[in-house]
């Protein structure tokens, strides 16, 4: 026996590498781990419980046959980077470096629509204890854990070293009631591509992998719990994305039909990316979907400057809700005074705030807007309805302005890891909700509006920027699909329509001027 073993360990596709896979006690990094031990790798299984982990190592090394020197665990937190960093350096110190590393750990995140997503512990408990994470602790354990485990990964690994992100497709589609997990799910998509241009210099390469529904008791609990906070007919959900797929299939000898991809595909997938063979793939995406029809992004380019005199504000009522900002959003609300629109410049930052004052146009007036404080945003909303009537249109700039997030992702410090994902992606989250509720219950005479903005050019490549970009997308295709699902079963009158504005990608003088314009064209025309 101990010679098969011997033998079979110098062999296969993956023979003499050092695997981390991270979340290898679960359902796809079970099904990843037995295929990187039957294909020669010796692999490290990475969790946060160690007994759940060493049963895993346990169940797989029994089936595979391998000896036990072919395997060990590593336990730590991915959204912990102290816990990352000590969890690195005991597999270095066993086995000298890192040759593939499967960023596969993540969770689920709270299962509720945008205006019902827990931002704190006490929204938790409000819920009876049907979720146990909060928007921001889900943008940790889905994004951060992956983030945190390539910047500390990638100093032990060497040219030819394979990074794969495991991300989603439902990142790239339509998910009701999952912004919290196709969110940072989408931004990871965008660090995945942007670490590997960072890191393609060292030769090592880094590739995303977006699984489709995988054929599984969880998924098809997803899919009939979805289809019961959508107020569809069971199978409703598993059916749209049914119809989406392109291949049939023959599954253990069942008829070819339309059906969702197994584990094995996955694994196998990740043998080729972590393999050799995978040797000239970097910053590629592979779709495991069974051909679903997925659109990679959603970009047009204006081209030209609206006719202001064609935009009439006259009677509405807009929010622009700003970060630290103060030029951009009082650029932005000048244009939309302009058009005769009663303006309401929120500010997250009370300096802001106190700099805005004397500066505001005629028809504007300010606020503070905190994007952490939910309570404070609903209590601004109220004030200023009160006094002008209802809000129907809303434009989003980041909370910090351009150049406070910069450069290389894998040189960010922890604590800008950290806050980035507080003031941005929580707090992208936190307005979108405060919005959704707010317009929930607005007297309206036209359906609502918003606009995302980004910053400007960031003159340092606008990395994050750019992950910004990608988990506002995704933020954005949630937030009218369920608006639109909620107005088709009657459970508010309007359905909410939005769009973002990307201002990074030209750097000209006139570029805030312009993108002012288009914005105005789109919440008021």
């Amino acid at each position: 026996m101990t010679e098969l073993t011997q033998t079979r360990s110098a062999e296969g596709r993956l023979a003499g590498k050092i695997a981390l896979i991270t979340g290898a006690a679960g359902n796809l990094g079970g099904a990843i781990v037995r295929r990187y031990l039957a294909e020669g790798a010796v692999v490290v299984l990475s969790g946060r419980d160690p007994a759940r982990t060493t049963a895993a190592m346990e169940s797989a090394l029994a089936d595979t046959g391998m000896d036990a020197s072919r395997a060990s665990i590593v336990t730590m937190d991915g959204a912990n980077i102290e816990s990352v960093r000590a969890g690195i350096a005991e597999v270095v110190a066993r086995h000298a470096r890192i040759d593939v590393l499967v960023n596969n750990a993540g969770s689920a995140g709270p299962k509720q629509p945008l205006d019902n997503l827990p931002l704190s512990a006490a929204d938790l408990a409000e819920l009876g204890g049907v979720d146990s994470e909060t928007v921001g602790d889900a943008a940790r354990n889905i994004m951060v854990v992956a983030w945190n485990m390539v910047r500390a990964a990638a100093p032990a690994m060497g040219e030819g070293g394979s990074i794969i992100n495991v991300s989603t497709i439902f990142s790239r589609t339509e998910y009701y009631a999952r912004a919290a997990y196709t969110v940072p799910k989408a931004a990871l998509n965008v660090v995945s591509r942007e670490m590997a241009r960072e890191l393609g210099a060292r030769g090592i390469r880094v590739n995303q992998l977006y699984p489709g529904p995988i054929a599984s008791e969880r998924i098809r609990t997803v899919f009939a719990a979805m289809d019961r906070l959508r107020g569809d007919e069971a199978g409703s959900t598993a059916g749209h994305f049914f119809d989406l797929m392109a291949l049939e299939r023959s599954v253990d000898g069942a008829p070819r039909a339309k059906t969702f991809p197994l584990p094995a595909d996955i694994a196998g997938t990740c043998v080729f990316l972590g393999s050799d063979e995978s040797a000239a793939f970097a910053g590629h995406d592979f779709e495991v979907t069974h051909g679903m029809a997925v659109a990679p992004e959603s970009r047009s380019t204006y081209i030209s400057r609206p006719t202001m005199r064609s935009i009439d504000g006259d009677g509405r009522a807009v929010l622009v809700a700003a970060g630290s900002q103060l030029d951009d959003a009082l650029a932005f609300a000048k244009v939309l005074a302009g058009c005769g629109a009663r303006v309401l410049l929120g500010f997250h930052a009370q300096a802001a705030l106190d700099d805005a004052a004397g500066q505001l146009p005629a028809g504007a007036e300010a606020a503070l807007f905190p994007r952490h404080d939910h309570v404070q945003m609903d209590a601004a909303l109220d004030a200023f309805t009160a006094a002008h009537g209802p809000i129907s249109g809303a434009l989003v700039l980041p909370t910090r302005a351009a150049g406070y997030f910069s450069g290389a992702l894998g040189a960010a410090s922890d604590a800008m890891v950290e806050r980035f994902v507080d003031d941005e992606l929580e707090g992208s989250i936190a307005v979108a909700r405060t919005l959704s509720r707010y317009w929930r219950g607005a007297a309206l005479d036209a359906d609502p509006r918003f606009v995302f903005v980004t910053n400007g050019d960031d003159g340092a490549g606008n990395s994050y920027a750019n992950v910004l970009r990608a988990a506002i997308e995704e933020l954005i295709r949630v937030w009218r699909d369920e608006s639109g699902v909620s107005v088709a079963h009657a459970r508010r009158a309007r359905a909410e329509w939005g769009n973002q504005i990307i201002r990074y990608s030209n750097a000209e003088t006139e570029c805030l001027s312009f993108a002012a314009g288009q914005a105005a064209r789109l919440l008021l025309k």
